[in-house]
C-alpha cells in the first residue's frame, strides 16, 4: 500500500477504503473506516499521490511529541554490553501530493489505538502517547495499517545487570523507513543508571532497500534544537 499511486485511485484493505475518483467535473477524495470518514472534494486531478508511514504524533502535535513504549516483558540489560530488541510501535498513514520538489498533506490517517499517559512526575513529566509492545529478538510480523517495527539498540554502560521496562522517544527525530507493506525505525537507548537513560532514533533502515518516509515534523510543523529524550524517571 505505501508508495506512489496513480489516479482514479480505489484501495480497499482490511478496516480502511481510500477511493480518489473523478466526480462531476471534480475529484472526490473519501476514506472510510470502521470509526471515521473523510470526504474532499479536489477542484483538479493530481498527477498521483504518496501513501507514507509518518509519525505517529502528528493528530498529537499539540499535545506531545513523545511516544513511550512500555515492554509487556521486562527486558535485563548485560552490564557492559549493546544488544538489540525488536518491538512494534503505533504508526499513522500521510496521503500526499508531490508539488515541485515538495509534498503537500490531503490527509492523516491514525487506525490504531491512541492512548495518553504521564512520564515522569505530575509537575515536571511529559504527556506521552502509550504504547504497549511484546519483545522479539527478530523484526516479527507486523499489521502495516497499525503498527511499523522498531529496533532498539539498548546500551547498558553500567557495571550492573539493569532491568528495562518502557523507552520513551522524540517523535522530532524519528527517521521512518518503508516498503510496500512495512514500516521500521531504528533508535538506541543509553542506559546510564539503573533508573536514567537516554534515547533518540537512528537514521537508517533494519534491511537494504527500505524507502525513506516522508517526515511531516520536517515540513515546518515544529522545530526543535535537540531530538534526544532523556528519561530521568525510570526505565
Amino acid at each position: 500500500m505505501f508508495g506512489e499511486h496513480r489516479i482514479p485511485l480505489t484501495i480497499s484493505v482490511g478496516d480502511l477504503s481510500l477511493n480518489l475518483i473523478k466526480y462531476d467535473e471534480f475529484y472526490r477524495y473519501r476514506r472510510e473506516s470502521s470509526d471515521s470518514h473523510v470526504e474532499k472534494i479536489l477542484l483538479q486531478e493530481p498527477e498521483r499521490i504518496i501513501l507514507s508511514p509518518v509519525e505517529p504524533l502528528n493528530l498529537l502535535h499539540r499535545i506531545t511529541p513523545y511516544l513511550q513504549i512500555e515492554f509487556l516483558t521486562t527486558v535485563v540489560a548485560s552490564p557492559g554490553e549493546t544488544q538489540s530488541v525488536f518491538l512494534s510501535f503505533p504508526i499513522e498513514i500521510g496521503v500526499f501530493f508531490p508539488v515541485r520538489n515538495a509534498f503537500d498533506l490531503l490527509d492523516t490517517i491514525s487506525l490504531s489505538r491512541k492512548k495518553l499517559t504521564l512520564y515522569g512526575s505530575p509537575r515536571g513529566g511529559h504527556i506521552t502517547r502509550y504504547w504497549q509492545s511484546s519483545v522479539h529478538h527478530s523484526a516479527p510480523k507486523a499489521n502495516s495499517l497499525y503498527e511499523g517495527i522498531l529496533k532498539l539498540e539498548i546500551v547498558n554502560e553500567t557495571d550492573r545487570w539493569v532491568p528495562v521496562k518502557k523507552t520513551v522517544l522524540d517523535a522530532h527525530g524519528m527517521k521512518i523507513y518503508h516498503k510496500t507493506d512495512l514500516a521500521t525505525a531504528q533508535a538506541r537507548m543509553e542506559v546510564t543508571s539503573e533508573n536514567k537513560a537516554e534515547t533518540e532514533f537512528i537514521e537508517s533502515p533494519i534491511e537494504q532497500g527500505m524507502k525513506s518516509s516522508i517526515e511531516l515534523f520536517k515540513l515546518g510543523r515544529l522545530a526543535v534544537s535537540s531530538t534526544r529524550y532523556y528519561m530521568g524517571e525510570g526505565i
